[in-house]
C-alpha cells in the first residue's frame, strides 16, 4: 500500500471515529463531496460509506455485512483490498479465498416479489441470531455477503448455518439454507 494511500485510509479511520478537528473533519468532508461532485470518488469515498454502514448496523446491534451487488463489486474492484470472492454453487479456490482480507460470498436467492429479507446465523444448538432486512437488489438474484478473513474461517470451522428468509407481516418463508463448511 502506498504512503498517500496508507495517509488517506488512516485521516478516514480518524475522522469516522470522531478523533479529527473539526476543521480537518470539515476539510475531509470537502475534498470527499469535491470528488464525488467530478463523478471520480476515490475508493476512500467507497470505504467511508461502508465504514458508516458498518457503524450504524452495530449500533443497531445488527452488525452483518450483507451488500448489494454494486456494493460488492466496488469493494471487489476499487478497495485497495485482498478481496477473496466465493460463488455459492460454482468451485471455490479456498487457497485464493484465503489469502484475502475478507471474503465476499454470493448467495443465489429467488428474490422475485420479495421485499424483505432476514438472514439468520446459528452454530450448534444456540439460538440464531436475526440480521433484520438486511440490503439486496430483488433484480439481482443473490445477496452478497462479505467477512473478514478470520470471521470466515471461524464460522466455517464451528459449521454455522445461514439461513435467507423472506418476511413479509409474520410470515416467514426459509429462501435457502446453507452449511458455511460444505459451500
Amino acid at each position: 500500500m502506498t504512503a498517500s494511500r496508507t495517509r488517506d485510509l488512516a485521516a478516514l479511520d480518524a475522522y469516522v471515529s470522531g478523533e479529527l478537528a473539526d476543521a480537518e473533519a470539515e476539510a475531509l468532508e470537502e475534498a470527499m463531496f469535491e470528488a464525488i461532485g467530478r463523478e471520480a470518488a476515490p475508493p476512500e469515498a467507497f470505504y467511508l460509506a461502508l465504514r458508516e454502514q458498518v457503524r450504524a448496523l452495530a449500533e443497531r446491534g445488527t452488525l452483518h455485512p450483507v451488500l448489494r451487488p454494486d456494493d460488492a463489486a466496488r469493494l471487489r474492484d476499487g478497495s485497495g483490498l485482498r478481496v477473496g470472492v466465493v460463488e455459492v454453487g460454482a468451485p471455490v479456490d479456498v487457497e485464493a479465498v484465503l489469502a484475502g482480507d475478507i471474503v465476499l460470498v454470493r448467495v443465489p436467492l429467488a428474490l422475485e416479489g420479495v421485499t424483505r429479507v432476514d438472514v439468520e446465523t446459528s452454530v450448534g444448538s444456540d439460538p440464531p441470531t436475526t440480521y433484520p432486512d438486511v440490503p439486496f437488489d430483488p433484480g439481482a438474484g443473490c445477496i452478497w455477503m462479505c467477512c473478514e478473513i478470520e470471521l470466515a474461517k471461524q464460522s466455517v470451522a464451528a459449521g454455522a448455518i445461514q439461513r435467507f428468509v423472506a418476511v413479509r407481516g409474520e410470515e416467514r418463508r426459509v429462501l435457502r439454507e446453507l452449511r458455511l463448511d460444505s459451500i
